[in-house]
């Protein structure tokens, strides 16, 4: 080495020092071609003293993320931008990087939980967010395009992004939004279902007004600030928001029909229960609130993944579980479904049968009646009196008309 005095080293220390210096080079390789590449990927924490430590396994199980749980991380836009990228250099996100949690975002959330075992809700806790924190950071930030030595692998990195862009479209197609369309567009000008996603833009454009011949519709409202962005899901009739489920507790309940009963589901909030099994797509049903023998299988079977016994019935911890489950998906089924009307209730008919009698304690009422009988009966007897005398139908009035008359 030139310009360096180096004595009493031997050959082996040259050798060290050379493998040393290589590796350094080597390590600081990536962020020099992201540098040199003028990538517009903000270069987030790498593997400093202050990230934190990846979360235990037990501790990552226990937490089930919501929106309240997501809400209290107070994430800015930065640090929403920085989450996005998180995941699309671990492979799950492929939108823009812009800070927006759409439900393209939320989708890769799920899948990143799906892939660790916890309950693929789309809102992430402080456990998940560090979790992904230490995953992305032994990663490393996205790279602009393959390195040299990454040939071998460029057919796999073909196939993840085929697979991203699918599941980017499928979202885009479930929620059949035209902003969700454009993103992909944004995402994907050229992909494999561009020109679908245009057509569909073209479609929803053209769709009729939801009330023609009415009134004019009121504006939509102003976005709130970014620091009031927090997401915030639809009221519900199944009661306040639902608190976490620990998955201990969940399997440790049984569903029976005296666990639903206590429930006092009302006719609103067995029809969100139907909508919310639909959304998970469990139920294909009417959306009645009558939780006839398809709903019946449609709990079941959401008991059976997750190793719960398949009674058809609900309790209090699964109802809660199965609301935190499906509450990303519920919100896309809202924006895609007109609303329910009301629902009609019939209340059981009972005939009543009444008898009438004659009153009792009337005395004009015994009177006539009585009168009415011995009418009758004097009718009868006059008859007969006035047909033996003066008629000429009896023995008497044959004879006596035959014979002379008296002078």
């Amino acid at each position: 080495m030139k310009g360096i005095r180096i004595s009493g080293l031997r050959a082996c220390s040259y050798r060290s020092l050379a493998v040393a210096v290589s590796l350094s080079l080597a390590a600081n390789a990536p962020l020099a071609a992201l540098a040199d590449s003028g990538s517009s990927l903000r270069p987030y924490r790498v593997a400093q003293a202050g990230n934190p430590a990846a979360p235990s396994p037990a501790a990552l199980k226990a937490e089930v993320g919501t929106m309240e749980t997501e809400q209290s991380l107070n994430l800015s836009p930065a640090d929403r931008t920085e989450l996005q990228q998180r995941l699309e250099a671990l492979g799950f996100y492929s939108g823009p990087t812009d800070g927006n949690l759409t439900p393209v975002f939320r989708a890769a959330v799920g899948t990143w939980q799906k892939k660790h075992d916890l309950a693929p809700t789309g809102w992430l806790g402080p456990v998940e967010l560090d979790a992904i924190k230490a995953e992305s950071d032994a990663v490393g930030p996205p790279q602009p395009g393959p390195q040299p030595n990454q040939a071998a692998a460029a057919p796999a990195a073909s196939s993840d992004k085929a697979a991203q862009e699918t599941a980017f479209w499928e979202s885009a197609e479930h929620s059949n939004l035209a902003a969700d369309y454009q993103a992909y567009l944004q995402a994907y000008p050229t992909g494999l279902y561009a020109q679908m996603a245009r057509n569909r833009i073209a479609n929803l454009s053209s769709a009729p007004p939801a009330n023609p011949g009415g009134p004019p519709m009121a504006p939509p409202p102003m976005a709130a600030p970014a620091a009031m962005a927090a997401p915030m899901g639809p009221p519900s009739a199944l009661g306040p928001p639902p608190q976490p489920v620990s998955p201990e507790a969940l399997k440790a309940e049984v569903g029976t029909i005296d666990t639903e009963r206590e429930l006092d589901i009302g006719p609103p909030g067995r029809i969100e229960l139907q909508q919310r099994l639909a959304a998970l797509g469990l139920y294909a049903g009417p959306f009645d609130g009558d939780l006839g023998p398809m709903a019946r299988a449609a709990i079941a079977e959401w008991q059976k993944r997750h190793d719960l016994a398949p009674t058809g019935d609900l309790g209090p911890l699964q109802l809660s579980a199965l609301r935190i489950e499906s509450e990303g998906a519920y919100e896309q089924f809202l924006a895609s479904h007109p609303p329910v009307g009301p629902v009609r209730v019939y209340a059981p008919v009972h005939r009543v049968y009444r008898t009438y009698a004659a009153p009792a304690n009337n005395p004009g009422a015994g009177a006539a009646f009585g009168a009415l009988l011995g009418g009758v009966a004097l009718g009868l007897l006059g008859a007969k009196l006035g047909g033996g005398k003066f008629g000429g139908g009896g023995k008497g009035g044959g004879k006596g008309g035959g014979g002379k008359r008296r002078k």
